[in-house]
């Protein structure tokens, strides 16, 4: 198998697919990436909340407490003995389970009392915390310590203290309220984190005062535990509130954290949402939008891949019809040589004529049904493209709503390339059915103008109509005649710089009348004059790569007015401008063909200033 290049217009259709493609999934990735975005931060805005409601928890029970152990600090002042301090459990009920138990410890670091029954020796505290902190800073105030196992009760506690002094004001010992760190995580488990959920108490000192989370539901995991926050412990005391993402240093676990300091004491509420759970809803969400972006990726391929090979089994019967040509052309140079066998040879040619046609026949057909198959699907993408720009456009993404926007007008412009092949390859299975009927060719140019005057004021130019007064009558298909304006004048406002002007008249001429369009453009070369109505031809590649188009327009229009029995008729010179002329007969019959286009003897050309 023979592999042959790639033709320009196969090319340029696989090009576009391609950037239509590439387009999608950019739009779609962005999508993606702003839905997980949009998840972190409500996330982030959701645990500093919780944060702040489990700090006045926090507040609320500590200062409590603290109301309760200056009472009871009042009442001890003047006594020499302790008395039974069951009675002031009993009496701080309403504080319900926070405590877990009172103690006193003398001036000299034993325990003097507690309300908790205790047999046994002496017990020496002078090597805690909360008892060397009151001895050595006489005026420290109330000290919440880490949490510890009691030496008594067995049991880990948080001990909250206050120093005790006599009415001269000498050291009496400290008070200590004992708090069950349960009582903490046995609030935070009221609130559903999911199972990666944690809210943790931290101190200043990063010691892990209460911690719940759905994988440790006793509230052990870390209990007491240094953990080492390094940087983020200068940003906490900074910042009182706020948030971010680490891996948790106990379970290792990535999480979003928010996080307050408690007001009024070296405390710190974190709450925190896994990282996973948070992204899985949203990830989902992913999946079904990757799975509709595979299918419309699908759906684009096969249609580029159908349209580039119909594109190029089209240039290869163009070619075959070529080299046919040239043995007709060969046969001819010999038929002064070959008398004797005219009469075989001609029967013969005839035979190839019609085989030739027959098959363009069959080709225009075939393709004006795959052309007609091809545009379903693509005004399906046009319509969802376009659904996609108004879906960003509402949702103020105006990055995506110009990707949604490029996306649109590339289909568009490759329906207009379909529209235009099915176009010709009606005309060419002798499809294309006139409806004539007594037609004005003077409001039919006036809207074909209005339709273009504004891509002609984009462009930069100046476009004026001339009509005469009365009616010019013509037997002709009125949307046949539009499609013929719209193409002469889109050609003329496409190929004709910004600056220039585009003068359109309509008059009788003979015994028919025609419409002129003159712009003063980039014009046409002698050269290419001979070949401006061949389908797919451009008068200069250049321009071609410039102002783009598929070279069928010119070829449209010249059958269509070929079907009317009217001429149509192009006049140009380079760098001057381009006159193309319609003449109509203002009867039903048709008029002997005359030379299509031909290089004017001189031309006077204005520029207008648009």
């Amino acid at each position: 198998m023979t592999w042959r290049p790639v033709s320009r217009l196969g090319l340029s259709v696989g090009v576009m697919g391609a950037l239509l493609i590439a387009a999608v999934w950019v739009v779609v990735t962005a999508l993606i990436s702003q839905h997980h975005e949009q998840a972190v931060v409500q996330t982030r805005r959701d645990a500093t909340n919780l944060a702040l409601a489990f700090e006045q928890h926090v507040i609320v029970s500590l200062t409590a407490v603290e109301q309760a152990m200056k009472l009871m600090e009042l009442a001890l002042r003047e006594e020499t003995e302790t008395r039974d301090l069951s009675r002031w459990a009993e009496r701080f009920n309403f504080l319900g389970n926070v405590h877990l138990r009172i103690s006193v410890i003398g001036p000299d670091g034993h325990l003097k009392g507690s309300s908790l029954p205790h047999e046994g020796g002496r017990v020496d505290l002078t090597d805690r915390q909360h008892f060397r902190i009151h001895v050595e800073q006489p005026g420290f105030g109330t000290f919440i310590s880490r949490p510890l196992l009691g030496r008594v009760s067995g049991e880990w506690s948080i001990q909250v203290t206050r120093r005790l002094e006599r009415a001269d004001g000498a050291f009496a010992g400290v008070l200590v309220f004992s708090i069950d760190p349960n009582y903490f995580a046995r609030f935070y488990k009221t609130v559903d984190l999911g199972r990666q959920g944690v809210v943790t108490l931290i101190g200043r000192d990063g010691v892990i005062r209460a911690r719940s989370s759905g994988e440790d539901p006793a509230g052990l995991q870390g209990l007491g535990k240094l953990i080492n926050l390094g940087a983020l412990f200068h940003r906490l005391a900074e910042q009182p509130s706020g948030s971010f993402i680490t891996n948790a240093t106990v379970d290792g676990v990535e999480r979003i954290v928010g996080y307050r300091a408690v007001t009024g004491y070296p405390l710190f509420v974190m709450v925190g949402y896994g990282l996973d759970e948070v992204l899985a809803d949203p990830g989902q969400d992913a999946d079904r939008v990757i799975a509709i972006a595979i299918g419309v990726t699908l759906v684009l391929a096969v249609v580029l891949l159908l349209l580039v090979s119909e594109i190029e089994r089209r240039g290869q019967r163009e070619r075959e019809l070529a080299a046919e040509r040239a043995k007709l052309r060969s046969a001819n140079a010999e038929l002064d040589l070959r008398h004797s066998r005219l009469e075989q040879t001609n029967a013969d040619l005839l035979i190839s004529k019609e085989r030739a046609e027959a098959a363009t026949r069959s080709r225009a057909a075939f393709l004006a049904m795959v052309s007609h198959e091809l545009r379903t699907p693509l005004n399906a993408v046009i319509g969802f493209s376009d659904l996609m720009r108004q879906e960003a456009t509402a949702g103020h993404l105006a990055p995506w709503a110009d990707y949604a926007a490029s996306i649109n007008e590339s289909g568009q412009h490759l329906l207009e390339v379909i529209n235009n092949i099915l176009d010709l390859s009606k005309l060419e299975a002798g499809q294309t059915e006139l409806l004539r009927e007594p037609a004005d060719l003077v409001p039919l140019t006036r809207t074909v103008v209005r339709m273009l005057a504004h891509k002609a004021q984009d462009s930069g130019l100046s476009l004026t109509v001339e009509t005469p007064d009365e009616a010019v009558l013509c037997d002709a298909d009125p949307r046949a005649m539009k499609q013929v304006l719209l193409n002469l004048l889109s050609n003329a406002i496409k190929f004709t710089v910004r600056g220039g002007a585009i003068r359109v008249t309509v008059r009788f001429q003979g015994l028919g009348a025609a419409v002129t369009i003159a712009d003063t453009g980039i014009g046409i070369a002698p050269e290419a004059m001979e070949h401006i109505f061949e389908p797919f031809t451009q008068a200069d590649s250049r321009a071609s790569r410039r102002f783009g188009g598929t070279g069928l327009g010119l070829t449209i229009a010249k059958r269509l007015v070929d079907l009317h029995g009217g001429r149509l008729t192009v006049e140009s010179e380079q760098g001057v401008g381009t006159v193309a002329r319609v003449w109509l007969p203002t009867g039903s019959g048709a008029l002997p063909q005359r030379p299509e286009a031909r290089r004017p003897e001189s031309q006077q050309s204005a520029a207008v200033t648009a």
